[in-house]
């Protein structure tokens, strides 16, 4: 009989944690902690009114959707109160 032969097993493929975790990340700005996900052009399907410039972000922009880390009436309310910021105004926020 003769032997197998067995394919070489690949190395695992490293977790892209932001990207596991739907882009979702934790920033800290102003002393407080905030979660921070990125929108793409095809997620981009409403407009919204930027709250560091107060000019509406257009559909089909990619821009950053973020909430308090701990909302003080918790997590749901948080969520709930989230703002969309263009990604440049968000970078700016400190």
């Amino acid at each position: 009989m003769g032997r197998r032969n067995r394919p070489k097993r690949d190395e695992p493929t490293p977790v892209d944690v932001i990207r596991a975790s739907g882009g979702r990340r934790t920033e800290s700005k102003r002393g407080e902690d905030w979660v921070v996900q990125d929108i793409t052009e095809a997620r981009a399907i409403k407009e919204y009114a930027c709250p560091g410039c107060v000019i509406t972000i257009e559909i089909g922009v990619p821009h950053v959707v973020t909430w308090h880390y701990e909302g003080l009436f918790g997590e749901e309310a948080a969520v709930r109160d989230r703002r969309h910021w263009h990604s440049s105004c968000w970078k700016m926020f400190s």
